[in-house]
């Protein structure tokens, strides 16, 4: 019967501390101690972390393992994670380069925090005047799919309530999370 997980706690296996003040620290499974914890070491000259035992709650495990034999001493270990380029490998893994990316967000100056937000902020307004317009959404009634032209966000109820008193012309408007469409019903 094939199993649903992938990942399994074993002897070379490498994990993120997930808690307390090594958060973020690499470590790698040495020994397993018993169904809730497992000797892990660093090393330290390597990682920073010191060979301890640790809860399987505060240990993500990575998709990466290291070809080493039970019980190994830290300076073998450390032998095997240069000789494998193990922390390379890490590095190349969307988790790490999604914590790069966030340190470098948290270490961020005022102005350029502030830059990041306008850049958000452009980004954002493109997105909205050139892809939203692609849209075609279902017409409720026709079951057809009509091309809608996208309105500027202040759009009041007052310019709403203008385009509904001309005459022959139905006008449905959708309000989504940040755009208001106003869309003419073709006649059939």
């Amino acid at each position: 019967m094939p199993s649903i997980f992938n990942l399994f706690v074993e002897h070379g296996r490498l994990c993120v501390i997930t808690n307390g003040p090594l958060k973020g620290k690499l470590v790698t499974i040495v020994d397993i101690k018993d169904h809730r914890s497992a000797l892990v070491d660093g090393p330290e000259d390597v990682t920073g972390v010191f060979r301890m035992v640790m809860n399987y709650n505060d240990l993500a495990l990575t998709d990466i393992v290291v070809d080493i034999t039970r019980g190994i001493s830290s300076e073998d270990l450390a032998k095997a994670l240069k000789e494998q380029d193990i922390i390379a490998k890490y590095n190349e893994t969307p988790r790490a380069k999604r914590d790069a990316s966030a340190e470098k967000r948290a270490n961020l100056s005022d102005f350029e925090d502030l830059e990041y937000a306008n850049y958000k902020l452009k980004k954002h307004n493109w997105l909205k005047l050139n892809l939203i317009s692609l849209s075609h959404p279902i017409n409720k009634k026709d079951k057809k799919l009509t091309q809608q032209q996208p309105v500027h966000l202040k759009y009041t109820k007052e310019l709403y309530a203008e385009e509904t008193k001309q005459e022959n012309q139905d006008v449905y408007v959708k309000v989504s999370k940040f755009l208001v469409f106003n869309k003419t019903k073709t006649s059939t």
